[in-house]
């Protein structure tokens, strides 16, 4: 079995702190297929993220950042199960819960994927920015 393979991408430290460094990334092509995409807020022309690290960094240092496979996949997971069971769920219920018929289940479930990409939209805006970056090396 394949071994899943973590992101790497290219930052510039903008901002230093006692334990921290705020870097800035630009978006690549790579955001326009990843599943993080909107977790990650990739249609922003830049973001940025705050990384605790003991390291001492300079602004303007460029740093490679890793982004954990464990990280896609869990997001890969929600952002395309969650639509899914949400449509099963709310079909099941409106079909054999409240006996309706088919017809309308199935407008139900749409109401139930509609739902979820407001729930995706939300945890978008509440955890995206709480992603977890490592800094990995310093670039010349």
């Amino acid at each position: 079995m394949d071994k899943v393979e973590n992101l790497e991408d290219i930052a510039v430290v903008k901002e230093t702190g006692e334990d921290y460094v705020l870097v800035e990334m630009m978006r690549t092509g790579a955001c326009d297929t990843c599943a993080m995409n909107g977790l990650c807020h990739g249609h922003d022309k830049t973001v940025t993220h705050k990384i605790i690290t003991d390291n001492e960094y300079t602004i303007g240092d460029k740093v490679k950042i890793d982004i954990s496979a464990k990280l896609r996949i869990a997001s890969s997971l929600f952002i395309f199960l969650f639509p899914v069971l949400m449509m099963i769920l709310f079909y099941s219920l409106s079909r054999y819960l409240f006996y309706l018929t088919d017809g309308i289940s199935i407008l139900i479930s749409f109401a139930g994927l509609i739902i979820s990409g407001f729930t995706i939209y939300l945890v978008d805006k509440k955890v995206g920015r709480k992603l977890k970056f490592e800094i990995i090396e310093l670039l010349d």
